[in-house]
């Protein structure tokens, strides 16, 4: 049976189970505003488009991180929205089941 935790800052929550790596949600309230009000609807249709990448494997914990462009700020070399990370998810696999409680 896994067993959550709520923590209040950056780390949200971690789930842990007998003989499994344990899964934690980690974001700041400021990122989840940010990332929330940069990929809601605007004017002109979204504004940014999340994606999710799990590109790290650190031993036995995977490390999956929302991405996002910041429509609030602008890179004045490129002209462009800065690419910005939202909340990360380590987990020990790539199950489906593992990831619908991140989603």
């Amino acid at each position: 049976m896994a067993h959550t935790e709520k923590y209040e800052d950056f780390i949200q929550v971690i789930t842990r189970a007998q003989g499994k790596v344990p899964t934690i949600i980690l974001h700041s309230q400021e990122q989840m505003a940010d990332m929330k009000r940069s990929c809601s609807p605007g004017p002109n249709g979204v504004r940014s488009v999340m994606t999710f990448d799990k590109t790290f494997n650190l031993t036995d914990v995977h490390v999956t991180a929302a991405v996002y462009k910041n429509v609030a700020l602008l890179n004045s070399r490129t002209m462009e929205d800065p690419g910005f990370f939202g909340a990360f998810f380590l987990h020990g696999n790539s199950a489906f089941r593992v990831f619908t409680q991140f989603f």
